[in-house]
């Protein structure tokens, strides 16, 4: 079970309360598993140090991302592992989780988990998203960008990764998630570019 301290010392508990919550982008503290002792599967452990290339994200960075890290021994899996890692990043910051967020305060918060800053690459969209189309899929957040121009060099790479097509949303889903998502061939291109 996801927990999440805030600074007021209240508990929140399950990745749906979590993710639901506005409270996140002003009042956490940090982020735990109930199950403490969570190991992950030897398996899992096992594929990450082989892996040639290992993708983190997109998704909702503090019920969907980092609850991964939080899994005994993937953290130090992913670091130890000689792999590629690229990060995908979010198309757009989340009301009430990642107010204002950079590109930057996106890697922080995994380098803060994974207790190290691994990524290798960072694949972000530079395609602009209008105010329209935004309000169309009745999202409010920012497109997530570097901070500045000297962070939009070396390993940051950005590209025209949106999908100009609404998703719809699985009725089945008990989570609400954002109908703008990144286009998966674009991304596919772009990772071979990157790995060829």
């Amino acid at each position: 079970t996801l927990c999440a301290s805030l600074k007021n010392g209240r508990v929140l508990r399950g990745e749906g309360v979590i993710a639901g919550s506005q409270d996140i982008a002003s009042s956490l503290d940090y982020l735990w598993l109930q199950e403490r002792n969570a190991k992950a599967n030897e398996l899992a452990v096992r594929a990450l140090r082989r892996a040639d290339v290992i993708l983190v994200g997109p998704g909702n960075l503090f019920s969907s991302i980092v609850p991964n890290f939080l899994v005994g021994g993937i953290s130090e899996a992913v670091r130890k592992s000689k792999a590629t890692k690229i990060y995908i990043a979010n198309l757009l910051t989340q009301e009430g989780h990642t107010n204002n967020f950079s590109l930057e305060d996106f890697l922080a918060v995994l380098a803060r988990y994974i207790k190290e800053d691994v990524f290798d690459h960072v694949m972000y969209n530079t395609e602009p998203i209008t105010k329209e189309f935004r309000a169309e899929a009745l999202v409010r957040g920012e497109q997530v960008r570097p901070r500045s121009a000297t962070g939009r060099s070396g390993r940051y790479l950005g590209a025209r990764l949106l999908n100009k097509k609404l998703t719809v949303q699985n009725p089945a889903d008990p989570l609400s998630r954002t109908l703008i998502r990144h286009d998966p061939d674009k991304i596919a291109k772009v990772i071979m570019r990157l790995i060829s």
